[in-house]
């Protein structure tokens, strides 16, 4: 629903920043009150809520005039008086910078991180490093009726505060494997037979898969055939290594100094400098291990924390709040608005509401409306209605409420709900497939969607650029706001918006990360899916493991999943992982047209987080279509 909001965000933990879109948004603050006086009557019901949120020193702070987005709220049952809401309203349009800027979104407030002390080999200076450190299972829950129990079935405060972690009955794990040598290896399956070529591992590089601890691999290297051999191949394989997956380790490494097999004084300067960086990264990893109890899946000391905000997930059902001004298209517009964006387009000022909407769309979105609502036992959705017609153009901008809904807490795995109305659902299959899926909320009986005559052509997946149409540029905008992210950054750049944008984090060297060189969008096009009946994407991790050449270590962040049809039967996503107190079974998430489900794939200190492995259940019958946009820290490669 499109809704006109005096909120930005809310977040109903009182330890998350507010992420504010916008920028200098400016609204009263009520946290010199100290006490709220709540009257209860027959005919009116009153609802106080106090989102108190605050954004620390260098985190969460908006740059452009250096205000912190502060401030405690009051909403009643019956609604906000008027005269604040209009107040509010006007605050947030005339308090919009002319220009937009990146939050600096440096993580340095995350609660569980502690300080690792650690000395490298050879060196005698101590290092630090803030390690994130999973916090006691049982802080997971705040709510004992929130459809999970103890063992015994009581969902009493005591029981749960003797939560202990259920071990999963899901037994799957990531396998990295680091080729410490100068040669050049071949990462295989070991099937019994030839073996199943899995990656190429060059000198000092690491590669990997997700794997079970019953898997064999094996590394091999190409050697020259002797002379006497009569077939065509110039070379023979010969196996370096066999490896035997193990539970709960992760790391493997193939070192053929160790063995004897080669030796540091004949590496030249080059092969020199990548086997101390990846010598040193395994002696931190070791390290890490013994102080969190995980292992290191990335590559220190290159890999920094991640360069955007993450949305705490401190408990089930914890919810934040997000206002976009791209507001859902809920009629398609004629083909000649819709076509392809040109660069002065994707370009333009976002923050002038005449060249934002450049091309005249207001009329196919949703109108202004904000309600407060309450979700059958859930908590309270915090707005402002109001039935006073607008006095000015500024009081008629639409706002869209978005509500993450915390479903894991590890990995952190948030459900939004109609993130996408059904005209876009059908735009975004159109623009991939030349098909329509029907506008109606609900599937057939036999979970397939009725298509119009339209449809050209079928596709298992197909991608989607954002200058296709200004639906899904608006689309990319509003996926932007959800994860606070300037939407520059999940385009193109031009170097007039390179020099305008603040992409370097405070206290970090980024200079080598960003800058002219650095203008290219950070997310991928849109990745369009389509499972038949029996199909399928086992569990997998979405992360990858980049080549000691790239000094930012670029990998996906952020995953965010759009589902664009439901009421088949089966074609769940899955986290077969997630950490948890109460049961070893996967987390389950249902596909409903326009859900988004938001879940990342690297932890707050930089590594990469092996809970995050997923799966799209088997389709059982009729189809399923969803979308993926990654989003790659701190570049896209």
């Amino acid at each position: 629903m499109a809704q006109k909001n005096n909120l930005n965000c809310l977040s109903q933990s009182k330890k998350s920043s507010i992420r504010n879109p916008y920028q200098q948004a400016k609204f009263p603050d009520f946290r010199r009150l100290s006490v709220l006086t709540m009257m209860l009557s027959a005919p009116i019901l009153l609802w106080v809520v106090i989102a108190n949120s605050y954004a620390g020193e260098g985190d969460g702070s908006i740059h452009g005039n250096g205000n912190h987005v502060k401030n405690a709220f009051i909403a009643t049952r019956a609604g906000i008086g008027k005269r604040f809401a209009k107040r509010s309203r006007n605050a947030l349009e005339n308090g919009r910078s002319s220009k937009s800027y990146l939050s600096d979104f440096a993580n340095e407030d995350e609660p569980h991180f502690r300080e690792m002390a650690f000395v490298l080999s050879g060196e005698s200076q101590i290092r630090t490093f803030d390690a994130y450190m999973e916090p006691d299972v049982s802080t997971f829950y705040r709510d004992e009726n929130d459809g999970t129990t103890t063992a015994s079935g009581n969902g009493n405060r005591d029981s749960a505060d003797r939560r202990r972690v259920v071990t999963p009955e899901f037994k799957g794990q990531a396998g990295k494997f680091i080729n410490v040598s100068p040669f050049h290896l071949m990462l295989y399956w070991d099937d019994g037979r030839d073996g199943v070529r899995i990656a190429d591992l060059p000198p000092f590089e690491a590669a990997g898969t997700a794997t079970f601890p019953v898997h064999k691999f094996f590394l091999s290297r190409n050697i020259p055939k002797k002379h006497n051999d009569k077939d065509d191949d110039d070379e023979d394989m010969e196996i370096m290594e066999r490896i035997h997956m193990q539970r709960g380790e992760s790391v493997y490494i193939y070192n053929a100094f160790d063995k004897g097999l080669a030796k540091v004084e004949e590496l030249d300067d080059d092969e020199l400098e990548l086997y101390h960086l990846q010598i040193n990264n395994i002696e931190f990893a070791k390290q890490y291990r013994e102080f969190t109890g995980r292992e290191w899946l990335s590559l220190y000391p290159l890999r920094s924390k991640p360069m955007y905000n993450m949305w705490n997930a401190d408990y089930y059902k914890q919810q934040h709040w997000v206002a976009t001004k791209e507001t859902h298209f809920v009629k398609e517009p004629p083909e000649h608005l819709l076509g392809r964006l040109s660069d002065n387009e994707m370009h333009r000022d976002r923050s002038d509401p005449i060249k934002r909407d450049h091309r005249k769309l207001e009329q196919y979105r949703s109108s202004s409306s904000v309600n407060v609502t309450m979700e059958e036992g859930g908590d309270i959705d915090i707005g402002v209605q109001s039935d006073e017609e607008p006095e000015s153009e500024s009081e008629s901008d639409a706002f869209l409420n978005m509500t993450l809904t915390v479903l894991s807490t590890h990995p952190r795995v948030f459900e939004i709900k109609n993130f996408l109305s059904p005209v876009e659902v059908d735009h975004i299959v159109h623009m991939a497939t030349g098909m329509k899926l029907s506008l109606s909320t609900t599937s057939g009986s036999d979970g397939r969607d009725a298509r119009s005559d339209t449809r050209t052509r079928t596709s298992k997946n197909s991608w989607v650029n954002r200058s296709r149409s200004p639906i899904m540029d608006s689309i990319y905008a509003r996926a932007a706001d959800l994860m606070q992210i300037d939407e520059a950054l999940l385009r193109h750049r031009n170097e007039k918006e390179d020099n305008e944008h603040h992409f370097a984090k405070k206290g970090h060297n980024t200079s080598h990360k960003y800058g002219a060189a650095h203008r290219r969008s950070n997310a991928e096009d849109l990745q369009l899916v389509h499972y038949s009946t029996s199909e399928q994407y086992t569990a997998h991790h979405d992360f990858s493991y980049p080549s000691l050449h790239h000094q930012d270590q670029p990998a996906r962040f952020a995953t965010l999943l759009l589902y664009l049809n439901e009421g088949m039967k089966g074609g769940q996503t899955t986290f077969p992982r997630w950490r948890n107190g109460h049961t070893g079974k996967k987390l389950t998430v249902e596909p409903e047209i326009g859900k988004a489900i938001l879940f990342y794939n690297q932890l707050p200190d930089g590594n990469m987080d092996d809970l995050s492995q997923h799966a799209a259940e088997p389709v059982q019958h009729g189809e399923k279509w969803l979308i993926n946009l990654w989003t790659w820290d701190p570049s896209f490669r």
